[in-house]
């Protein structure tokens, strides 16, 4: 288009008489073209009714482009789908049919987003064909919440996950029942946030002011029937962090394991995320203290006697505590010492959950 306006100017010149005016006209036509884009010019002045009237989409361009009405930035990101945030978010956006906006500066709102956020920039700064950027701070987007990290990323750059909350085993997301499930130190399961959140990414649209779950009943600790708030998949509806925390059901992690007489079906506990701490009686029966205890633990560990410590027939464990490496993971694992030393169970040392119950050979039963 600029290149026919010019040819006409030059062919124009070499004629003799031609009109100054008209002449200044044909580039003053071009010069708005450079500006206001492609749909700006026509041979008729053409009202000005949207945005993208003189901007094209998508916005962003490696430079400035007045052609086309594009220019540097995460535009993109934030405009296209899955977020489609309207210019208002960010810019003082000119009422419709008032398009007289190009003051020649860029001009912001604050707060950001109707949030606490601002753009490290002043309110209006200038234009320039090499802008320096900026950076946005304080958005909930970028994780100003509790146990967010309150990013402030460049305008010009990408956020990857990990940049506005934590989401490594090694650094899992902080708050309540999170680094237990998550976190990959002593006693933490460490499991992958898809394993809770499948389908999250950073550019799924994610960031909308709801949190989002969906369970992998996949993976054998959930189970087929794992629900959280009574759902396989949901949302909360509200900003994280949640101000009132759901509970987990039907989820093998926090089951019986098996029946109360050695059988395939366990019984399940509900738990809220984000409550107390779990204990030796939350999932199951505690086998030290518990009346209604399964098998023959009432008669072995409660009691003046024999009252034999868990780890007589279960190595690492106590009264209190329990061994890690052989917790939740679909098995008996028995280890005799001490009184039962040398001793030997029907089912095997290892044995899966739900295989009814056996009985020892050992020195505690003999003559």
């Amino acid at each position: 288009m600029g290149e026919i306006i010019m040819r006409k100017v030059k062919s124009m010149n070499r004629k003799s008489g031609t009109s100054l005016l008209l002449v200044l006209t044909l580039v003053f036509t071009f010069c708005i073209y450079q500006l206001h884009g492609p749909n700006s010019y026509n041979s008729e002045a053409a009202a000005i009714t949207a945005c993208t009237d003189c901007h094209n989409t998508p916005l962003d361009s490696p430079t400035r482009d007045g052609a086309t009405g594009r220019f540097p930035g995460s535009h993109n990101t934030h405009t296209a789908a899955p977020y489609g945030y309207d210019c208002s978010v960010c810019h003082v956006k000119p009422s419709a049919g008032a398009w007289g906006h190009r003051d020649g500066n860029i001009n912001m709102i604050s707060p950001l987003n109707a949030d606490v956020g601002s753009y490290s920039k002043a309110l209006s700064f200038p234009q320039t064909n090499s802008p320096v950027f900026g950076n946005c701070s304080s958005t909930y987007c970028h994780g100003n919440y509790s146990g967010g990290l309150n990013a402030s990323p460049d305008w010009a750059g990408t956020a990857a996950c990990g940049t506005c909350h934590n989401y490594t085993n090694a650094a899992p997301p902080a708050r309540v029942s999170h680094p237990v499930h998550a976190g990959a130190g002593a006693g933490q399961l460490g499991l992958a946030c898809d394993k809770c959140h499948q389908g999250r990414s950073v550019r799924d649209g994610h960031v909308n002011a709801s949190v989002q779950w969906k369970l992998d009943r996949t993976d054998w600790r959930f189970g087929a029937n794992a629900v959280y708030r009574t759902l396989e998949e949901g949302a909360t509806g509200a900003k994280a962090p949640s101000a009132i925390y759901g509970a987990c059901a039907s989820i093998y992690c926090h089951s019986t394991g098996q029946s109360s007489t050695g059988g395939p079906t366990p019984t399940y506990a509900t738990v809220t995320w984000g409550g107390a701490a779990l204990n030796c009686g939350s999932c199951h029966l505690n086998m030290d203290s518990n009346a209604g205890a399964t098998g023959n633990h009432v008669k072995h560990s409660q009691g003046a006697t024999p009252n034999y410590a868990c780890a007589i027939c279960h190595s690492g464990y106590t009264e209190t505590s329990y061994n890690f490496a052989t917790h939740i993971n679909q098995s008996i694992n028995l280890a005799f010492s001490g009184a039962a030393s040398g001793g030997t169970y029907s089912q095997g040392l290892t044995h899966a959950v739900g295989n009814n119950y056996g009985n020892c050979t050992i020195y505690c039963h003999s003559t």
